[in-house]
């Protein structure tokens, strides 16, 4: 999986916000084009000043597997220019006792030409989500499928594993479901199918997206589908809780600090070296690194959290220590107060 570094040239517009730009080419099944899930992600994008370029592929009933020898998402994907690559898998899909048979090889596969053509492209994985009831027909043989819980729990695990050993990151719609499901039982998040999303369900799955993706609070988002505000606000804070405040459990942002010299790209000049910043540990618990080698003059250094917010400023030539032990978790921009349309993050764990 390549890495890129999501906050490289961002911009801090006059209410002190990052507004981003993601190309994301969504690679699915009905799960993701019922309730038109990229364009609802687009209009929350929008509501918080960010932008989504998109492409997706969703045929029914398509799996991973599918998709890895599909000549409309392989020329999608080779197409290039991507920053992110979805894979969603079919309901069933990640249903195996034995995932490293089956779809490891064929996503794998497809990670790998995520890889040649994108250099600056990262997988993501759309964790789904157990049927309403489970699948009670397979009981008598397969009964981990038998209740939500159960099938839940094992697509869940399979997910994470399938993430763990592609090194890359997934987007936990189906965490922010059962966790839904479990505080706010009126919210009904299926379709009368008990199996595809209902609006509440795209709604829940987006702002899983938008957390992963754009790494800022989904309280953030006005935008609302026709939910009332009271469930379209108990869904954001739900999907800050289980995605925002847990950035890294589902590892968003760990290979941030492993560039990719190619996708450094920004406004500045390469030719200009002393806008070169190391930042480590990362992520940090205590004391932060900074460094900027190219440097030779006193600049003053700006920290912000995840919602443009500045919460301290220093000053620096070459070097500064930045004391983080009392930061709350979460991912954090250092700017240059010189330089504002450049932006570095860090993730205090």
């Amino acid at each position: 999986m390549k890495i890129i570094l999501l906050s490289l040239c961002l911009i801090i517009s006059s209410a002190s916000a990052y507004s981003k730009t993601k190309r994301v080419l969504f690679l699915g099944n009905s799960y993701t084009y019922f309730n038109d899930l990229p364009k609802m992600l687009a209009d929350m994008a929008i509501s918080t000043g960010d932008t989504l370029i998109y492409d997706s592929n969703t045929p029914g009933g398509h799996s991973i597997g599918d998709h890895s020898f599909n000549t409309v998402s392989l020329g999608k994907i080779m197409a290039g220019n991507w920053d992110f690559v979805v894979l969603q898998g079919q309901s069933f899909e990640l249903t195996s006792t034995t995932p490293e048979k089956y779809p490891y090889l064929l996503a794998k596969r497809l990670d790998s030409i995520i890889n040649k053509y994108n250099d600056c492209a990262e997988t993501v994985y759309y964790m789904t989500w157990g049927r309403k009831y489970g699948d009670p027909s397979s009981c008598p043989t397969v009964p981990y499928l038998c209740t939500y819980e159960k099938m839940d729990s094992i697509i869940h695990r399979n997910y994470m594993w399938l993430t763990d050993t592609t090194d890359a990151i997934v987007s936990p719609v189906g965490a922010v479901w059962r966790s839904i499901r479990k505080s706010y039982p009126l919210i009904d998040l299926y379709q009368s199918d008990e199996s595809h999303p209902s609006v509440a369900g795209t709604y829940a799955a987006a702002c899983a997206f938008y957390t992963t993706l754009y790494r800022k609070d989904p309280s953030l988002i006005t935008y609302n589908p026709g939910l009332t505000v009271t469930e379209a606000s108990n869904i954001r804070n739900t999907a800050k809780l289980v995605v925002f405040d847990s950035l890294l459990h589902w590892h968003i942002g760990e290979y941030d600090h492993i560039v990719n010299p190619k996708c450094a790209t920004t406004s500045i000049k390469e030719e200009q070296p002393d806008w070169v910043l190391n930042i480590a540990p990362n992520p940090v618990s205590d004391m932060l690194s900074i460094q900027r080698p190219g440097q030779s003059k006193e600049q003053l250094v700006q920290v912000y959290n995840s919602i443009g917010v500045l919460i301290t400023e220093l000053k620096m030539i070459k070097t500064a220590e930045l004391n983080v032990s009392e930061y709350p978790n979460g991912l954090y921009f250092i700017r240059f107060k010189d330089n504002p349309s450049k932006a570095y993050t860090f993730i205090r764990n």
